[in-house]
């Protein structure tokens, strides 16, 4: 009968985990926080603690995702638009990719640097979000820092504008002052 108790246990506390990993994915938790976490379920000697704990964790992230749900959802979409950018970026180094494509090619890149465009508005909305309704940790950092980082890889740095004055100051100076 402990046996089977036991038996019974071990698959109770392999779905619950199941359903922790779940969840801390859902809510972007960092793979090292993710593994210290569950060695430390794994190394609990009783069972029944292990269940409660693993029961106490999932409850503590449904709580957190519910009431993060839809940063989180805004986090997610802004990483796959990052990592959009990223592979447009590539795509557009290779200069063949003009002759060798057939079809509907070009309007997908089109399409995809329409969408990478709006990187700066959902970084300006994320930190907004971090703002007023707290800067949540994600995958191990401040959602302000995380977004920043992000962006920071990928938008270009402002470049200085060249003045008309400067402009001309500089023509004039070439010239000898005499016309032809």
């Amino acid at each position: 009968l402990e046996k089977m108790k036991r038996e019974n246990m071990v698959a109770i506390i392999d779905r619950a985990k199941m359903e922790l990993v779940g969840l801390l994915d859902v809510c972007l938790v960092a793979k090292e926080e993710q593994s210290l976490l569950l060695t430390g379920i794994e190394a609990e000697v009783d069972a029944d603690e292990a269940l409660s704990t693993v029961e106490e964790e999932i409850a503590r992230l449904q709580k957190f995702s519910s009431q993060h749900k839809e940063t989180l959802q805004k986090i997610v979409a802004f990483m796959e638009l990052c990592d959009l950018a990223e592979d447009l970026k590539e795509r557009m180094q290779d200069p063949n990719r003009l002759f060798k494509s057939r079809g509907k090619t070009m309007v997908k890149e089109e399409q995809d640097r329409k969408r990478v465009n709006t990187i700066p508005r959902r970084k300006d909305e994320l930190l907004a979000i971090a703002e007023h309704k707290g800067d949540i940790v994600v995958y191990g950092q401040s959602l302000s820092t995380l977004v920043e980082d992000y962006a920071e890889e990928l938008l270009p740095p402002p470049t200085a504008k060249v003045t008309k004055n400067h402009q001309s100051n500089s023509l004039s100076s070439t010239r000898s002052g005499k016309s032809f």
